[in-house]
């Protein structure tokens, strides 16, 4: 007859402890934790999808290891997870949104502010970036996006490569194609990050979706400076256009500039993401995020000057 092995009671209490997810065990445990500790009831916590429990415990462990990669990147996706903005299907959306919106019917209608950006005589319609279904909920993220953003490649500490934070898009799109050298940029990360392709490519797409996002609301979210956007030209032909105060033009122009450029800078950490790991779908979406930067570069007529 088989027998049961006894358990005793400290080990029995330990599996228990385990299997609840809470490690009580731990001796710094009542001083707010380890960070190994933190990171795994974190993890606990995620998985049962109690977002605001697991970033509070990241929150801890960060406050003990700013410089922890492991650390930054689960805080960073646990904070998008929480907001619903960790998909990297965001991103096509936001693409496919401008598409359409660009392949739309023209109207008549100008602007009536002081300066504009296109001739007079071509017709234009009003555009809407609010008609994005999701644009209310990344305005309301805007502080975690760029939360988000400095824990990945902030200032203190970065967990991106300086390589492709100092990338400038206008000298990495060349014809219409990224060029630059991107085994180079991949060997940096995967040694931040063990080795661990899942972490790579994790920190990749959350920095496409972080800047994507970030760059999208305050292109077009500036109460101070107000902007009236237009589709214009022929539909076979449209661009995006705005009209705004004579004044203000130097102001919109250095915030701009900016952002068109973060919208490169996501696109070329989805092109990494998509030269690690050979997937077709991602690929379809990196030419999609190309195309944006382009629309975003041409018709605004900033970013490369």
């Amino acid at each position: 007859m088989r027998t049961l092995q006894r358990l005793s009671v400290p080990s029995l209490l330990a599996a228990l402890l385990v299997v609840v997810g809470c490690n009580v065990l731990d001796p710094a445990y009542d001083e707010g934790g380890s960070v190994q500790t933190l990171l795994e009831d974190a993890r606990y916590a995620r998985a049962n999808g109690d977002f605001d429990r697991a970033a509070e415990l990241l929150e801890a462990a960060y406050a003990q290891e700013p410089e922890n990669a492991e650390v930054r990147l689960e805080l960073a996706g646990t904070l998008l997870q929480r907001e619903d903005l960790n998909s990297i299907d965001l991103v096509g959306q936001v693409t496919d949104f401008m598409r359409r919106s660009l392949d739309g019917e023209a109207g008549h209608r100008g602007g009536s502010a002081d300066s504009c950006s296109w001739e007079g005589s071509e017709p234009t319609r009003p555009f809407d970036p609010g008609a994005f279904p999701e644009y209310g909920e990344i305005l309301a993220a805007r502080p975690v996006l760029n939360q988000v953003r400095d824990l990945l490649a902030g200032p203190d500490g970065a967990i991106l490569p300086p390589a492709l934070v100092a990338l400038r898009p206008c000298d990495v799109v060349v014809d219409g194609e990224a060029v630059y050298d991107r085994d180079e940029i991949l060997a940096d990360l995967y040694a931040t990050f063990g080795n661990d392709p899942n972490r790579v490519r994790t920190a990749l797409m959350l920095n496409t979706v972080t800047l994507t996002l970030n760059a999208y609301a305050n292109v077009f979210e500036q109460p101070d400076v107000p902007v009236s956007w237009f589709l214009v030209g022929e539909q076979e032909d449209a661009h995006l256009g705005f009209c705004i105060a004579t004044e203000e033009v130097v102001t919109f122009q250095e915030r701009i500039t900016e952002e068109v450029n973060n919208v490169g800078r996501a696109m070329i950490s989805l092109d990494l993401l998509v030269h690690d790991a050979s997937n077709a779908a991602l690929a379809a979406l990196r030419d999609e995020a190309l195309g944006l930067y382009e629309v975003f570069e041409a018709d605004l007529g900033l970013a490369c000057g």
